[in-house]
């Protein structure tokens, strides 16, 4: 079961991104909510279910695309296989404006642990 739902939303989301991003000196964790869109329009979320909350605490409401709905939108939190599975093809734009490709062997290797 998902976590939200989504019947009665109405809504927009917005996302400015810088048109030549610059890798910063030091890094810095993402919040919670959208930090990206996705080629398919949905937005991406971290890999956190909630404030502490590793995602493995939301395994079950994930469906093939690894996303599911709530708050108030239906969202990533992993790699979209319907159209990118561990390849190159865009995923979307991150909110620092950098491209979100994966071509993941720590992926690989974390599903085959499961």
């Amino acid at each position: 079961m998902a976590p939200g739902d989504i019947d009665d939303f109405v809504g927009t989301y917005t996302l400015t991104v810088a048109n030549s991003p610059s890798k910063s000196s030091s890094s810095s964790a993402t919040g919670l909510g959208a930090i990206g869109i996705a080629v398919s329009g949905s937005v991406i979320y971290n890999d956190e279910e909630g404030p502490g909350i590793p995602l493995d605490n939301a395994a079950g409401s994930l469906d093939f695309n690894g996303a599911h709905t709530g708050p108030q939108s239906y969202h990533y939190h992993l790699e979209p296989i319907s159209f990118s599975d561990d390849d190159s093809n865009l995923i979307g734009v991150i909110s620092d404006g950098f491209s979100y490709m994966v071509e993941s062997v720590i992926q690989r290797e974390l599903t085959q642990q499961i």
